[in-house]
């Protein structure tokens, strides 16, 4: 069997990422997602209404770090639940990892698997090329894979944007600090609907939040 494995953080997870994931499905009996759920931009600090020490278990909270836009991981994991996950070919399987949980360690441990259980699947990872060359490279795979492993089982396929859509995290997150709406929904997925385009942008930019928090307000007032 081939096996696809693409891992990284999607914040956001843009049209060029869909297309390397298609590439993989399409050239791959299954694929392997790993996506991580930790916050991006974002600080931990103690819970000012928490009585308790930080020695004696206090709450922490996530704070934006100054002049960056905060993506929170029950955000994403709120995107990919109700509107990403549906636009994956069917032999795709996602990973959703809690904070914690790293991506490419969890590729690695997926190959290590496979290693020990002298599988005759044949792996192939799909990255952008510096993702492939700081995360992948032929010294690191050996770090954790036997050599016969990494040259008789392992392929690895870099695409930058240009072999995909040129499109970049950065600049998304840009547009979210922006309130650049439609620059945002057109660097998403084109599989994507535009009722789910536009609640991606909202929940991402807290417009959905603050929506939410204008409507409990009124209904406050007129109670």
């Amino acid at each position: 069997m081939k096996v696809g494995i693409v891992a990284g953080s999607f914040k956001p997870y843009h049209a060029g990422h869909h297309a390397m994931v298609e590439k993989a499905a399409k050239e791959n009996d299954k694929v392997e997602l790993f996506v991580s759920l930790s916050s991006r931009g974002v600080r931990k600090i103690k819970d000012p209404s928490d009585t308790r020490t930080v020695k004696q278990g206090a709450r922490k909270i996530e704070v934006p770090k100054p002049g960056v836009h905060p993506i929170y991981g029950a955000d994403m994991r709120k995107v990919w639940e109700d509107h990403l996950r549906k636009i994956l070919p069917n032999n795709v399987t996602l990973h959703l990892l809690e904070e914690g949980g790293a991506p490419i360690r969890k590729a690695y441990e997926l190959l290590q698997n496979a290693a020990e259980q002298d599988t005759e699947d044949h792996f192939t990872i799909y990255s952008d090329p510096v993702d492939i060359e700081n995360n992948y490279s032929e010294a690191q795979l050996l770090r954790y894979l036997d050599q016969d492993f990494v040259l008789e089982k392992l392929d690895k396929v870099a695409l930058d944007r240009n072999e995909t859509v040129p499109v970049s995290g950065t600049d998304m997150r840009r547009h979210l600090v922006d309130g650049n709406e439609e620059a945002f929904k057109d660097m998403l997925p084109f599989q994507l609907s535009d009722a789910s385009k536009q609640a991606i942008f909202d929940i991402l930019s807290g417009k959905a939040l603050q929506e939410s928090l204008l409507r409990a307000f009124i209904r406050t007032a007129i109670d």
